[in-house]
């Protein structure tokens, strides 16, 4: 699946997942019915298409994505809101006079950061586990282990944008309510990326609802692309985009500039200005990818041409409708490919079985009849063929929604605080203005009064001389005095904040600070504790999206890496060591149970649950003198508190092996060591107890004291019980063969046993 062959060229994907290309001779590309049938997003289809069809393709790609934007622009108001309350960008206010007070508190950014910075803490473990690869079977315990030192070792040096993306998608989505994040492979570095990508240039309809956070099931969502005339022209020329001939810069000119909801927010943020240059040779132009379904021509182009709706992506230069790449993404479903393989076999078994034998002495062939073909006959009589794998969406995108909605964007703390902190926004500019007029002392002065006209700076110890007598000024100037400010206003500001710190938890506690209250340890650890569990559910939803992403990574892994074993170095995440591995793609099957690292819960919480485990583990005799569930537990206290390198020195006990058929002497050994002996199932029975009864019979059975030989002959008895047991199950065993009805089928059936 990847993009390097003599047709395409070799490419590389940048960081907001464009593909970059190398610059070289074009090459003439045909098209051609060669190639896999299996779906590629690697392979660009527009070749196949015709001029026409290449039209209404990019026509109605925009004419969606202008509906999508259309319907989502009242969220993406609030969102503009919400993220303007977070950065304090105050707008000038011109009432009740120019440049009046707009302050803003910090109502919204305060929680914001305190549930921000914990989530983080509890998805992103500090101690370098960030995957768990679990065994499908008894016998996948190896694979697992290499697979899982691979996974955290790769994601924690091979992904650096992985970490900083994961913060900024935590903190966007607290903030406005869903974070997006796009995961694929590139080829050029040949390693997996997982990006954050900006909720302004992912396009989804308001009224569109998943509950699936890889986004199967949403007919359409549109990723924009800001690139330059150059980036499209170098991808022309390695034939990962087509129709790029002829597209020039003053494609863009003439048109009305078309700035999101956010550009302007966004300005202000960074302190740049929105002035463009329509001579500047790296101007970028949107050009749109369009992820969403499409009923293919039956023209048989090519093996995707079937007539039938095809999960695809279209990208299109916006300002000129050309549709630059079809792809499709699609692949086998690895469940249903399992049926597919048995059903394959079956149909070769049948075929194989059915086929003719010649006759001897050079006859006719002989026709076998084994039955009808397993999946039955076709309308002209011949064998149907097994039924394909069922093809699945390939999806790349991780939506991580906060809080519960009935749109496909979720709810987040701006939407319940962003009212109350406007509330108070308003109410304390309200009281600055008051204090502010009352400060200033406005007044009226009467035009007969004979004075200087205009404005008379004084300032304090100045003596300002006018044309009249000073009794005058008494009676032609009126100060105002503006009432004094409701008291109530600071209380009603504080009633706000305190409103907006409830939604989240007590301020007290999520500042590290404790309130007056004469409160013991365990009290605050109690209120600790459920002032984080609404965290704590919040985390499990960021830790089930999470798992969705892991598991694209490790599709990537399962798809790109190479076929044969390569040698591999980690650096174990326990140990801080680097370590070797053989690795493959084999290694990273469709059906892993890949889960987060990431624990929601506390330290403290942590501590306390592994303490209570080791207590118990202690104080039961059966645990406590077993060294397997010693070890376990010690090393979930050790992992509690971050001391998984200290147990990483210390090998884990194996257990025990199963007890082995002992040989007749080493029995009778035993008897005169004073060791009891008991009976294995293997063990010859009758042959043992004829040993033992010569051996009781020795001079060397003269050593035996009394409690030696009652060992001796209760050995004696135990074979002579089990050899009861085993005629019993195998007398039982015939009579339920014999209650068996007959095969009607003609299969020959197993003959009763003899008689034991």
């Amino acid at each position: 699946m990847a993009a390097d062959s003599e047709e395409y060229g070799p490419t590389e994907t940048m960081a907001d997942g464009r593909m970059f290309v190398s610059v070289g001779k074009k090459v003439k590309r045909e098209p051609t019915t060669e190639g896999p049938v299996a779906a590629s997003e690697a392979v660009n289809l527009v070749p196949f298409f015709g001029d026409e069809e290449l039209k209404k393709m990019g026509e109605r790609a925009w004419d969606l994505y202008c509906k999508d934007v259309a319907h989502r622009k009242p969220r993406m108001a609030k969102i503009r809101k919400y993220l303007e309350l977070y950065a304090s960008l105050a707008k000038p206010s011109w009432k009740p006079w120019p440049n009046a007070a707009n302050v803003n508190l910090p109502i919204l950014t305060y929680p914001l950061l305190q549930v921000q910075a914990r989530l983080y803490d509890m998805v992103w473990p500090e101690d370098g586990k960030v995957v768990f690869s679990s065994p499908s079977s008894s016998e996948d315990m190896q694979r697992a282990e290499v697979t899982e030192k691979f996974a955290n070792g790769y994601i924690r040096n091979h992904m650096p944008e992985m970490e900083q993306g994961l913060d900024d998608s935590l903190a966007q989505m607290c903030l406005v309510g869903s974070a997006i994040r796009r995961t694929f492979w590139d080829p050029y570095e040949e390693r997996v990326r997982s990006d954050w990508i900006p909720l302004e240039d992912f396009v989804v309809a308001w009224d569109c609802r998943s509950q699936d956070p890889s986004l199967r099931g949403v007919p359409r969502y549109t990723l924009v692309h800001h690139m330059t005339l150059a980036d499209l022209e170098m991808y022309g020329a390695a034939g990962v985009y087509e129709n790029v001939d002829g597209l020039k810069q003053a494609d863009t000119d003439g048109q009305e500039t078309k700035d999101s909801e956010l550009a302007e927010t966004k300005r202000k943020l960074d302190g740049t200005s929105g002035d463009v240059d329509d001579d500047d040779p790296d101007r970028a132009r949107m050009v749109l990818e369009q992820h969403c379904r499409w009923r293919m021509p039956s023209s048989g182009k090519h093996p995707a041409f079937d007539g039938a709706i095809h999960h695809v992506i279209i990208t299109v230069d916006e300002p000129t409708k050309r549709v630059l790449r079809v792809v499709l993404r699609e692949e086998d479903d690895p469940k249903d490919a399992q049926r597919a393989a048995k059903d394959l076999a079956a149909f070769k078994k049948w075929e194989a079985m059915s086929a003719p034998a010649p006759m001897a002495a050079g006859g006719p062939p002989v026709a076998v009849d084994v039955g009808p073909p397993p999946f039955g006959l076709d309308k002209k009589g011949k064998p149907n063929p097994p039924r394909p794998p069922r093809k699945r969406e390939v999806c790349f995108f991780t939506h991580y929604r906060a809080f519960w909605s009935e749109g496909f964007y979720g709810l987040g703390f701006g939407d319940f605080i962003a009212p109350l902190a406007e509330a108070g926004n308003t109410m304390l500019s309200q009281h600055i203005d008051g204090v502010t007029l009352r400060n200033a002392k406005p007044g009226f002065i009467s035009r007969q009064l004979r004075a200087q006209r205009g404005p008379v700076a004084v300032r304090p110890g100045d003596f300002v001389e006018v044309d009249g007598p000073i009794n005058a000024l008494k009676d032609g100037i009126m100060w105002m005095d503006p009432p004094l400010n409701d008291p109530t206003t600071m209380p009603l500001i504080k009633l706000v904040i305190e409103l907006g710190e409830k939604l989240f938890a007590s301020a007290d506690l999520m500042s590290g600070s404790t309130s007056g209250a004469n409160r013991t340890a365990k009290e605050i650890q109690i209120l600790n504790a459920q002032m984080m569990k609404q965290i704590t559910v919040l985390a499990r939803r960021v830790k089930g999206a999470f798992k969705h992403e892991l598991d694209k990574i490790w599709r990537c892994w399962g798809v790109f890496l190479p076929d044969e074993p390569e040698d591999t170095s980690v650096v174990d995440p326990a140990t801080g060591q680097p370590e070797t591995l053989k690795i493959s793609r084999q290694l990273f099957i469709p059906d892993a149970r890949v889960t987060p690292a990431a624990d929601p819960r506390m330290r403290f919480e942590k501590i306390e649950e592994a303490q209570q485990r080791f207590g118990f583990v202690m104080n039961n005799p059966m645990l406590a003198q077993n060294p397997v569930a010693f070890w376990e537990a010690t090393s979930d206290v050790m992992r509690s508190i971050g001391g998984e390198r200290i147990m990483a020195n210390v090998p884990k006990p194996q257990p025990p092996p199963p007890p082995q058929p002992l040989p007749h002497f080493e029995e009778e050994a035993r008897w005169l060591q004073g060791q009891s002996s008991p009976t294995h199932q293997d063990d010859n029975d009758d042959e043992h107890k004829q040993m033992h009864m010569a051996f009781l019979q020795s001079s060397r059975a003269q050593m035996l004291d009394k409690n030696q030989r009652a060992m001796a002959e209760q050995h004696l008895r135990d074979h002579d019980a089990q050899a009861l047991r085993k005629a019993g199950a195998a007398m039982m065993q015939q009579q339920q063969m014999a209650m068996q009805p007959p095969n009607m089928g003609g299969a020959m059936q197993p003959q009763p046993m003899g008689q034991p």
